[in-house]
C-alpha cells in the first residue's frame, strides 16, 4: 500500500531530523524504524487508525518520537554507571525511578569512599555532592578553594569510574554499625583491613561467619570453590 511507502519516507526523514533521535547509531536508527512501522501497522489494520496518511502522519511523528526518548533512556542505564551518577547528582527534579537509581549510585558511593584511597578532603567534597551542595557552597563551607575543587572532582571521579568497574567479591561489616559497609575486591585489601590475621587464618574468617570482639566481620559476593571429587 502506498501509505506505508509513505509512512516509512516520513520516518526516516524524522529519524535524521529530530532532537530526540540524536546520537542513536544508524543501525539502530533503522530497527528504530522498523518498530515504529510494526506498531502504526498493527493499529492501521486492527481499525484504531486510518489508512490515510495526511491524517496520521502527526501521530506516527508522536509514536516516533517517544520510541526514540525511551531508547535514550534505556541505553543512558548501559552507561558507566560513575557517568551517570555524577549527572544526577546536580539534578533536582527526578523521576520516580531516577531517584531510586541516584540513591542506588549514592549508597555504591559513600561504600567505595571509606577505602583508604580516598583521602579526608575527597570524602568531604564527595559526601557535600550527594546532599547536593552546589559548587559555591562546598567552597564557602571548607577551605578548598574553586580551583582545587575542580582537581579534587576529576580524581574522584576517575577512582570512582574504576571502582564501579570492578567487582566487589567481598565486604566487611560492623555488627554494631549497620552504616558500615567497605567493600574490598581483593584479600589483599581484607589482609589490609585485618592485618593480624594469617592468610589461612583470613580465608577461614572469610566463610566461617565469626565476628570479631568488635563487630566486624566478612560477607563474601563469591562463594567457596568446592574441592573436585577424586
Amino acid at each position: 500500500m502506498k501509505i506505508y511507502e509513505e509512512l516509512y519516507r516520513q520516518l526516516k526523514h524524522l529519524v535524521s531530523s529530530i532532537p530526540t533521535c540524536n546520537y542513536i547509531p544508524y543501525d539502530d536508527k533503522k530497527d528504530i524504524i522498523q518498530d515504529v512501522m510494526i506498531i502504526l501497522n498493527s493499529k492501521i489494520e486492527d481499525g484504531s487508525l486510518t489508512d490515510d496518511f495526511n491524517e496520521i502522519k502527526g501521530y506516527s511523528f508522536m509514536v516516533l518520537r517517544n520510541y526514540c526518548t525511551s531508547w535514550q533512556r534505556k541505553e543512558k542505564k548501559r552507561e558507566t554507571p560513575v557517568a551517570e551518577f555524577w549527572e544526577i547528582t546536580d539534578e533536582s527534579h527526578l523521576e520516580l525511578e531516577e531517584t531510586e537509581y541516584k540513591e542506588y549510585l549514592h549508597t555504591l558511593a559513600r561504600n567505595y569512599i571509606q577505602q583508604d584511597k580516598y583521602n579526608n578532603d575527597e570524602r568531604i567534597i564527595l559526601d557535600k555532592l550527594l546532599e547536593d551542595y552546589t559548587d559555591k557552597e562546598i567552597v564557602d563551607s571548607t577551605t578548598i578553594t574553586r580551583k582545587e575543587l575542580g582537581q579534587y572532582k576529576f580524581r574522584i571521579k576517575v577512582k570512582l569510574k574504576y571502582d564501579f568497574l570492578r567487582p566487589v567479591k567481598y565486604y566487611v561489616k560492623n555488627m554494631n554499625d549497620k552504616d558500615f559497609k567497605l567493600p574490598c575486591f581483593t584479600r589483599v585489601e581484607l589482609k589490609n583491613f585485618f592485618p593480624n590475621l594469617s592468610t589461612r587464618a583470613l580465608n577461614h574468617f572469610i566463610y566461617s561467619g565469626f565476628v570479631t570482639k568488635d563487630g566486624y566481620y566478612i560477607e563474601a559476593k563469591i562463594k567457596k570453590r568446592k574441592k573436585k571429587d577424586e
